[in-house]
C-alpha cells in the first residue's frame, strides 16, 4: 500500500540516502486507487427494485475499468453475483435470478456500475462486495469497497376512523389516525393529514415527522398558529388531528398518509422514502350557523337605544348626538379554554369583552399579563407578555419575543371582541397567574388614538404538579474478554418515565480503577451520530464501536482488548426532548453499573532503567544517557518486541512542567524533536536507546527520564498488542564551573587591558613633554661649561 511504501523510503532515505531528493521524487508518483459504494446499510422494503452504485478513481491503465459484485458470506467467503468481462463468474445457486433478469448490473460509465435487483427479497439482506481488478503498475489503496444491504418486511398499517363526521359551525372535530409497523433499525415514520374538497387536489394540512417536527401546509399556516387545529400524539402509533371551532371550509375528505424513510449521504442529511400507505377517511359535513355573539351584541345595542330615546321623547333629535353623549360600557371576562394537566401540554386562555354598550368609533386593544403564583404576597411583580393596540400591532416583551416569533406563544384577536393567548407547550415557568386588560382607543381630532377606558379581568391561575423524569440504564455482559486480544462486548438497557417523545445520547466512558478519573471513549448522540471521543490511537480507531440494536437498547463492542484495556465500562445516558423549536433539550442524566474487562495478563514482564556518562559537565562538551529496556520474564510463545520510547526533560522552568517530550523514536524507527535543543536519540541495540545532549548550555540543567511503550507481535493472530507504559528514575544533570576556567578570560583581558593603557599613557606623556619644552620663547639653554659670566658697574 502507499502508506508502507512511504515508511519504507522514510527509513531508507535516513540511513542509505545521502540525497533525499529521491524520497521526494517517490512521493510525488504516489498514487491510489479508490473504490467507492455508498453509506450503508441501505434499507428497503422487500419486493421494490433496487439499484446500488460502485465507482472507482485515481487508478491507472485503461479508462473502461471491469466490475465484479459478490455477497459476503460468514468467515469473509464470497458468493459471486456479477462480472463485466467474465461471463462464467456467477455462482451455479444465482444463475437462476441473473439469467432472469432479477439480479443483473448496468455499466453507468468507463468508472462506474449499479448492481440492480427487480425485485428484492428478504434473504437479499447481506454485505455486498464491488470488486476492480488491478490494472495498476503499482498496488496501490482499495481495489473494492463493501457496503450492506438491509430488506424489511411490509410491515406498515394506517387505520384511520372519525368519531363523529357531521358537526355544526363552531364545533370541534376529532380525526384518528393508528399508523403502525415493526421495528426496524434506521428507519423513521411519518404520517401526513390532508383534505380534498371536490374536485380540487388533495391539499396537505400538516405533517409531523421523519425527525419528529410538524410540518404544517402554506395554507394553514396561520390557522395552526391561532390555535385552530392541533396533533394529538397519544403514542402506540395514535396520531389525531383536531380541528377546533369547525368552519365551513373545514368541509371535505380528509386523508392519513403514512411514510416510512431512511437517512441517506455519508453524513445521513437526506432523507429517502421506501415506503408509503394512504387511508380516506371519509367525508366530514359541517353545518353553518346563521347567528354570532356578535350579531346579538349589535342587535341588544340597538334595542337600548331605541328604550332610550323613546323614554327621553327623542322619534326627531339627532340620534348621533345622543350617541355621543352615552359613556362607554362593557366589561371583561378571563377563561382558561385549554388547562395543562403536565408539561409541554398546551395552554389557552379566553379574553372576551361582555356587555359591551356605546363602542361608536373606538378600537379595542389587549394587554397579556403574568405574575408568579405565590399565595400571600403582596410584593408580586407583574411582567407583561404582549400587547396588541388599536392598529391591531403586536408588541412583545423582551422575555417573551423569541417564543412569538418561534411560534410557541401566539397572540391573536379571534373576534372583534375575542381575545386570545396560546401556549403550545406550556413549560413549568410558565405556572402562575395570569390576567389581560382590555383598552378601548378613541379617535381624537389630530386624526391620532387616546385611551378612552381600561377594564382589568380577574386573575386565573394556570398549575399543575410537575412530574420529575426519571431516567434509568443497567449494564450486561454480552461477551467476556478473557485473554488479550478477545472480545469484550457489553448492553446497556434504557428505561424512562415522564418524559415526552424523548431522544436519547449514550457515552461509554471508562476507569482504569474503581472510582477512578473517567476517561471518554465514543458516543452515540440523540440524532444517532457516532463519535470518537479521547479514543485516538490511529491504529485502532476501527476497534470500538456503539450501536442501537433497539429501541431502548444500545451495544459497545471492543475488539482485540489489550492489557491497557483492562478496568471498568460504563454507560452514560441523557435523555432529551424538543421544545417548539425543535431544538435539543437536555432533561435528565443517568449512569449504568460498571462492566469490567479483568483478564490475567500472561506477556513478559519488563523493567526500565537509565543511565548517564557523566551528570556534571561542562559547557560546550556533549553528554549521552541510556534507556535500558529488560525483560524479567519471557513466556516461550512471546513474539516481536517494538517499544515506543520518549525522553523528557523535567526543569524547574519548564513551560509544561515537563509534559511535552524532548524527543521520541515510534516502533516503526521515526524519530521526532518537540524541543529546540541540540538533541538526538538512536537505537544502540534492541532494547537500548540513547540520548545525546550536544553543546551542553545552561538551559540544559535539570532532570532527565525516559518512558516506553511495549508492543507485542502475537504468533496466533499476527496482530500488535500494546503493553502498559513504563517510566524509568530521574537523573540529574548540571553543568560546573571551574574558578580559573571561569576566571582566567576575564583575568587576561583585564591585564592585557592595563599593559596597553599604561604603554599608551608613558608615550603620551613623552610626546607632549618634547612638544612643550623645544617651542617656549622664554627658554634658554644653559652652557655648558660650569663657569658663568660675571658683569660688573
Amino acid at each position: 500500500m502507499c502508506l508502507a511504501e512511504l515508511k519504507l523510503l522514510y527509513l531508507v532515505s535516513i540511513y542509505c540516502l545521502p540525497d533525499k531528493s529521491s524520497l521526494l521524487l517517490s512521493v510525488s508518483f504516489c498514487k491510489a486507487r479508490v473504490v467507492k459504494v455508498p453509506v450503508g446499510p441501505l434499507v428497503h422494503v422487500e419486493g421494490q427494485a433496487v439499484s446500488i452504485r460502485c465507482d472507482v478513481s485515481d487508478y491507472e491503465g485503461p479508462r473502461d475499468q471491469d466490475f465484479e459484485w459478490s455477497l459476503v458470506l460468514a468467515g469473509d467467503k464470497l458468493l459471486s453475483l456479477v462480472s463485466t468481462f467474465d461471463s462464467n463468474f456467477v455462482d451455479p445457486s444465482m444463475r437462476d435470478r441473473v439469467n432472469s433478469g432479477d439480479i443483473n448490473y448496468n455499466k453507468l460509465g468507463d468508472a462506474a456500475i449499479e448492481l440492480k435487483f427487480k425485485k428484492v427479497r428478504a434473504t437479499d439482506s447481506g454485505m455486498y462486495r464491488c470488486s476492480t481488478p488491478s490494472t495498476d503498475s503499482v498496488i496501490s489503496g482499495n481495489y473494492h469497497a463493501d457496503v450492506e444491504l438491509k430488506v424489511i418486511g411490509d410491515s406498515l398499517k394506517v387505520a384511520p376512523a372519525i368519531p363523529k363526521s357531521a358537526v355544526s359551525e363552531g364545533e370541534s372535530v376529532e380525526l384518528q389516525c393508528s399508523a403502525t409497523r415493526g421495528f426496524t433499525e434506521h428507519t423513521f415514520l411519518s404520517v401526513t393529514w390532508s383534505i380534498r374538497k371536490g374536485s380540487s387536489p388533495v391539499e396537505e394540512i400538516l405533517t409531523f415527522g421523519p425527525d419528529d417536527k410538524i410540518k404544517v401546509g402554506r395554507s394553514y399556516t396561520r390557522r395552526y398558529t391561532d390555535g385552530g387545529f392541533q396533533l394529538d400524539l397519544r403514542g402506540g402509533g395514535f396520531y389525531g388531528l383536531v380541528l377546533k371551532r369547525a368552519k365551513p371550509s373545514d368541509q371535505g375528505e380528509y386523508v392519513c398518509t403514512a411514510q416510512e424513510w431512511v437517512r441517506q449521504g455519508e453524513e445521513g442529511r437526506n432523507w429517502r422514502k421506501i415506503l408509503e400507505k394512504s387511508e380516506e377517511m371519509g367525508k366530514v359535513v359541517v353545518t353553518p350557523t346563521g347567528e354570532s355573539h356578535l350579531i346579538l351584541s349589535l342587535v341588544h345595542y340597538h334595542v337600548s337605544l331605541l328604550i332610550v330615546t323613546t323614554i327621553m321623547g327623542l322619534d326627531s333629535q339627532n340620534i348621533g348626538t345622543l350617541m355621543t353623549s352615552l359613556p362607554l360600557q362593557f366589561k371583561v371576562t378571563l377563561t382558561a379554554s385549554l388547562n395543562p394537566q403536565s408539561t409541554s401540554e398546551p395552554t389557552e386562555l379566553r379574553c372576551e369583552v361582555v356587555n359591551l354598550l356605546h363602542l361608536q368609533d373606538c378600537r379595542l386593544g389587549v394587554t397579556w399579563s403574568y405574575s408568579t403564583n405565590t399565595p400571600g404576597d403582596a410584593s408580586q411583580k407583574k411582567l407583561t407578555i404582549a400587547s396588541l393596540n388599536e392598529q391591531g400591532a403586536l408588541t412583545a416583551d423582551s422575555q417573551y419575543q423569541q417564543r412569538l416569533d418561534s411560534g410557541d406563544i401566539a397572540v391573536t384577536r379571534r373576534e372583534s371582541n375575542i381575545f386570545i393567548l396560546r401556549m403550545l407547550q406550556t413549560r413549568d415557568a410558565d405556572m402562575g397567574s395570569y390576567s389581560c386588560a382590555v383598552t378601548a382607543w378613541k379617535p381624537t381630532q389630530q386624526s391620532g388614538w387616546e385611551k378612552a377606558k381600561e377594564v382589568q379581568s380577574a386573575p386565573v391561575t394556570v398549575q399543575w404538579t410537575p412530574k420529575i423524569p426519571v431516567l434509568q440504564v443497567v449494564a450486561h455482559h454480552v461477551r467476556e474478554a478473557s485473554t488479550g486480544g478477545s472480545t469484550f462486548e457489553m448492553s446497556c438497557r434504557v428505561t424512562g418515565q415522564n418524559q415526552k417523545n424523548p431522544g436519547y445520547s449514550v457515552l461509554i466512558r471508562f476507569e482504569e480503577i474503581l472510582g477512578g478519573k473517567s476517561r471518554k471513549v465514543l458516543s452515540l448522540s440523540q440524532d444517532s451520530v457516532l463519535q470518537l471521543e479521547e479514543w485516538s490511537e490511529p491504529s485502532r480507531i476501527d476497534s470500538v464501536v456503539l450501536e442501537k440494536t433497539g429501541q431502548l437498547e444500545y451495544r459497545f463492542r471492543l475488539y482485540g482488548a489489550q492489557v491497557t484495556d483492562r478496568g471498568f465500562y460504563y454507560c452514560d445516558v441523557t435523555a432529551w426532548t424538543r421544545d417548539q423549536s425543535q431544538d435539543w433539550i437536555k432533561a435528565v442524566s443517568a449512569e449504568s453499573n460498571k462492566i469490567e474487562i479483568a483478564f490475567v495478563h500472561t506477556g513478559p514482564v519488563f523493567n526500565i532503567s537509565i543511565h548517564s556518562e557523566a551528570n556534571n559537565v561542562l559547557p560546550g562538551d556533549t553528554v549521552q544517557m541510556k534507556c535500558i529496556i529488560s525483560i524479567l520474564e519471557a513466556s516461550p510463545n512471546t513474539g516481536d518486541i517494538t517499544f515506543d520510547v520518549r525522553w523528557f526533560q523535567n526543569t524547574d522552568w519548564a513551560v509544561d512542567n515537563g509534559v511535552q517530550p524532548l524527543i521520541s523514536m515510534d516502533r516503526w524507527g521515526v524519530v521526532k524533536k518537540t524541543g529546540s535543543n541540540d538533541t538526538s536519540l538512536e537505537r544502540t541495540d534492541r532494547h537500548t536507546f540513547v540520548l545525546s545532549l550536544h553543546k551542553i548550555q545552561d538551559r540544559d540543567v535539570g532532570e532527565y527520564y525516559c518512558t516506553a511503550t511495549p508492543w507485542l507481535l502475537s504468533p496466533a493472530t499476527g496482530a500488535w498488542n500494546k503493553e502498559k507504559d513504563l517510566t524509568s528514575t530521574s537523573s540529574f544533570l548540571s553543568v560546573k564551573m571551574e574558578l580559573w576556567e571561569s576566571l582566567k578570560m576575564p583575568v587576561g583581558y583585564g591585564l592585557a587591558a592595563a599593559v596597553i593603557a599604561g604603554l599608551l599613557s608613558v608615550l603620551l606623556g613623552l610626546a607632549v613633554a618634547h612638544c612643550c619644552f623645544s617651542k617656549n620663547p622664554m627658554h634658554t639653554p644653559r652652557p655648558r661649561n660650569k663657569l658663568m659670566d660675571l658683569e660688573m658697574d
